[in-house]
C-alpha cells in the first residue's frame, strides 16, 4: 500500500517525482545529489517508503524547490515562527535610527553597559527572539 503523508493526505513522494521529471532528471542523478540510493528515491516515489524529513529536505535542495511545495504545507518550526515574531520590531527600529524630535529619555553608562552585556550573551547563546524583545518600542 502506498504511503499517504499523514498530514495532506497526499504521497510526498508522487510530488518528489512530478518536481525530479520536471527538471529532466533521472532517479540515480536526483540520488547523487541528495546524496542517498537510486533504490531509496524509487522507493519512495512509489510510496513503498515514507520520505523521511531529511530525504524531504535533501530532495527540495537538489530540485531547487521550497520544501512546502513537496510536502503540500508550510514547514512550522515554533522557534523560527518566535524569532520571526521580532522582525517588524527590527525593521522599524532600522528604519527610525534618527532620534524623534521629541525628548528621549538618556540613560547611565552603567544602564547601556549592562544591556550590551545582556544582548551580546542572547546572541552568542542564538536566543534571537529573546534579543529582539529587547528592542525599544516603536
Amino acid at each position: 500500500m502506498p504511503y499517504a503523508s499523514e498530514n495532506t493526505g497526499e504521497r510526498i513522494g508522487q510530488r518528489i517525482a512530478e518536481a525530479r521529471k520536471a527538471r529532466g532528471l533521472t532517479q540515480l542523478q536526483l540520488a547523487q545529489r541528495i546524496p542517498c540510493s537510486k533504490s531509496l528515491i524509487a522507493q519512495v516515489e512509489r510510496g513503498h517508503k515514507p520520505a523521511t524529513p531529511s530525504l524531504t529536505a535533501g530532495a527540495a535542495r537538489a530540485l531547487g524547490v521550497r520544501l512546502e511545495q513537496l510536502t503540500g504545507q508550510p514547514y512550522e518550526d515554533p522557534q523560527r515562527g518566535r524569532v520571526h515574531a521580532t522582525i517588524p520590531d527590527i525593521q522599524t527600529s532600522m528604519l527610525s535610527w534618527d532620534l524623534p524630535d521629541e525628548d528621549v529619555p538618556v540613560r547611565t553608562y552603567g544602564e547601556l553597559a549592562a544591556d550590551v552585556a545582556r544582548a551580546s550573551t542572547l546572541g552568542r547563546k542564538a536566543q534571537y527572539a529573546k534579543l529582539g524583545q529587547m528592542l525599544p518600542s516603536p
